[in-house]
């Protein structure tokens, strides 16, 4: 655990979430572009006018008043503030959230290296260049030792901070998803127009799906380094050949042997497949998010293709 922490972490998702959170931030004023340059050129046309009126009376006191022919009214300023107000709250939301959402990253890539390091311990060649410490299975003592680091490391790190995040984009995703696919079968030409929602809601969908499917693969990648039972396999062949070898050692062998298949045994009844907790945690909520957002795709599509189509089967287990 101590050697997963020494690996030095990327910063590519959080540079990239950055520049996510920056985009969707400043989305809606590449719509209001033209009236935020509107607004920006009438200011700054008073404001230089009221400077130069106030240089020629300092010069000239018998100078006439000039007047400004860009006139900014009140209610274009606080219209201009409240969409830099709403833009700059914007952003640090956005940036909180996928600063949340790389933080979850990191934790999900070091409990992969963790996983990683341990699939090592029973190696000789991979033990040593880790730097890890190394055993073989050829002892009860280093069974139960083999189980218990197994299930010491899998408890390790932030758990629900972490499943807290995850079920949040989750979530967040299913409805932005459920939006868009809400659009399109709309039978009006107002829900297919481009405009700052639907372009906001993509942007979102997109956005977090790169961080969903980076979870999910590093997820089934913890699950398989976790359950590699070719592990207890190879350790299973190896003490039948040392029974050859060493006869008189059957007994201490055998009875190893035995616990290496039990513990086998156990581990594929126990181990169920990863699944990124929250939602999908729970077998009735994830097969009902499952139906509801694949009938809604599959609608979709039906109505882009013009045949049916059906993409899930009900299985509730």
């Amino acid at each position: 655990f101590e050697r997963s922490h020494v690996i030095p972490d990327s910063l590519e998702y959080a540079l990239f979430g950055i520049v996510c959170s920056i985009f969707i931030a400043l989305l809606p004023l590449i719509f209001k572009f033209k009236e935020v340059e509107e607004l920006t050129t009438d200011l700054v046309h008073h404001s230089l006018e009221f400077n130069f009126e106030s240089f020629i009376r300092s010069e000239k006191l018998n100078q006439t008043h000039l007047c400004p022919e860009n006139e900014v009214t009140f209610e274009s300023l606080v219209y201009f503030s409240i969409i830099i107000t709403s833009a700059v709250n914007r952003l640090i939301l956005t940036v909180t959230f996928f600063v949340l959402l790389s933080v979850a990253e990191r934790a999900f890539k070091k409990r992969y290296v963790t996983a990683k390091l341990f699939s090592h311990i029973t190696s000789t060649r991979k033990s040593m260049k880790s730097k890890i410490p190394h055993f073989r299975l050829y002892k009860v003592r280093n069974i139960k030792a083999w189980l218990c680091v197994r299930a010491f490391l899998r408890k390790r790190g932030p758990q629900r901070s972490i499943d807290f995040i995850v079920s949040s984009a989750f979530i967040l995703t299913l409805t932005n998803v459920t939006w868009l696919c809400y659009q399109l079968l709309r039978e009006d030409e107002a829900g297919q127009e481009i405009n700052v929602t639907n372009c906001e809601v993509i942007s979102w969908c997109v956005s977090i799906g790169f961080f969903l499917v980076r979870y999910m693969t590093l997820a089934s990648k913890v699950n398989t380094k976790y359950r590699n039972l070719s592990v207890l396999l190879t350790e299973q062949i190896n003490l039948y050949l040392q029974m050859e070898l060493k006869p008189h050692k059957k007994e201490q062998l055998q009875l190893a042997s035995n616990v290496l298949k039990l513990s086998s045994d156990l581990l594929k009844e126990l181990e169920t497949p990863f699944k990124i907790h929250g939602l999908s945690a729970n077998p009735f909520l994830y097969n009902c998010t499952r139906v509801l957002v694949l009938s809604a795709v599959s609608g979709v599509m039906s109505e882009m293709l013009g045949f049916k189509l059906k993409l899930y089967k009900v299985k509730l287990k």
